[in-house]
């Protein structure tokens, strides 16, 4: 089975309807289950997947000739790996994917985990549930999560009750010098540095291995103003009320509570240090699996200052940018440690770009690429996704397109 696996080597834009959740899993089934057996571990693929947050498949520039966005890093991936053209995630939101990805089942057989959820909901994935992670875990690998996790978090509090925000206040009666009762390491992680839901969701922590970093709580207006001189409302406003901080169209995040030392404008940043800092401490003689979901592009837009204004799709083209750099990052990062030609790294996004016809019209620019609907849609636009596969060692030939 290995064999039949290890024959592609630039696959071309592969057409069948795929749901990348089950495909990973089979995949994963394939690479640890089966043909490994007998094998050293030293020849086990690492996998890495990089999950985008609402990117949109007529990002990519090598899998949209229009696309308004320069994607280098993540254009070689497609010219080296294998690229679907028809891949779905399990839904068109953030909560339920993620769902559907880490577990390969559809989140409406568990209601908890059927749609999107804030940031003091507890854990909706059931427990004893296998993932992707607690599969490669127990066929040997080191696996970690850097990154968004928007799953849930059964937090301790102060009264004993659920946690919950009151929103008039912007507090919760969240304990945050304690420990989480059920996060990512009780679902296969054996590290975790997560940030607990979207950028735009309080509250906003990073934790690690279940426990809050920065416990010294404030709340977000004590370091970000709710409006700047220029501000100007766009369509996106109605996702935020008059307390949250909203800059301009796509800048925007709601109130909450904060780490003092926690920057929205850094969380990008810090999550993909931890993850080349993973990478770093890894060797050759055990595989590893880093599971990396980025808090971009979805809200808040915010480009790094090297990336400002250099798409054609405004604040959110500049971004997509940043993720495409990680792309190059974590190959490089790889690259330096001597483990890129044995490790499979998969990107995808959790679900279609949120990006309404107002924008297609602004900016000359399809984030979905032609599909119709975005993200919360029914309509493909909502759940098509990019699905770009890369194994230097193990992707070594095309395979006609029909044999698929």
């Amino acid at each position: 089975m290995l064999k039949s696996f290890t024959q592609f080597k630039k696959f071309p834009l592969c057409k069948t309807n795929i749901l990348i959740g089950l495909v990973l899993l089979l995949v994963i089934g394939v690479l640890v289950g089966f043909t490994f057996k007998s094998s050293p571990k030293s020849e086990r693929p690492n996998i890495v997947i990089i999950f985008a947050d609402d990117m949109g498949y007529g990002d990519i520039s090598a899998l949209n000739p229009l696309s308004k966005i320069n994607t280098p890093n993540i254009d070689d991936l497609v010219k080296n790996g294998i690229s679907f053209q028809n891949a779905h995630a399990s839904a068109s939101v953030c909560t339920p994917s993620r769902y559907g990805l880490l577990t390969g089942r559809y989140a409406f057989r568990t209601p908890k985990a059927s749609k999107g959820i804030g940031g003091f909901t507890p854990s909706v994935i059931e427990k004893d549930r296998i993932t992707i992670a607690g599969i490669l875990k127990k066929a040997g690998y080191t696996t970690a999560i850097t990154g968004k996790w928007h799953l849930g978090l059964d937090w301790g509090t102060k009264d004993n009750k659920e946690a919950q925000l009151n929103s008039t206040t912007g507090y919760s009666n969240v304990d945050y010098t304690l420990p989480v009762k059920s996060g990512p390491n009780d679902f296969g992680f054996d590290y975790s540095f997560i940030h607990p839901a979207s950028l735009d969701i309080p509250p906003y922590f990073f934790l690690e291995n279940g426990k809050v970093v920065d416990q010294d709580v404030v709340l977000t207006t004590a370091v970000y103003p709710i409006r700047k001189e220029n501000t100007k409302f766009s369509w996106d406003k109605k996702h935020s009320d008059d307390k949250a901080v909203y800059w301009e169209k796509g800048v925007w995040w709601r109130l909450g509570e904060m780490s003092a030392s926690f920057r929205v404008e850094e969380c990008l940043e810090t999550i993909v240090n931890q993850g080349e800092q993973f990478i770093e401490q890894q060797s050759a003689d055990k595989p590893f699996f880093l599971y990396m979901p980025l808090t971009g592009p979805h809200t808040p837009w915010l480009p790094s200052e090297e990336n400002k204004g250099k798409s054609g799709a405004g604040l959110y083209g500049d971004f997509v940018m940043d993720i495409d750099q990680v792309v190059g990052r974590i190959k490089t990062k790889l690259e330096a440690e001597g483990l890129l030609d044995n490790t499979l790294i998969i990107f995808s996004s959790d679900n279609g770009a949120y990006w309404p016809a107002e924008e297609i019209l602004l900016h000359g620019h399809d984030s979905n690429k032609g599909s119709r609907g975005q993200k919360g849609d029914v309509w493909n636009g909502g759940h098509r996704v990019p699905l770009i596969l890369s194994w230097p060692d193990g992707i070594k030939k095309a395979i006609p397109m029909k044999a698929w």
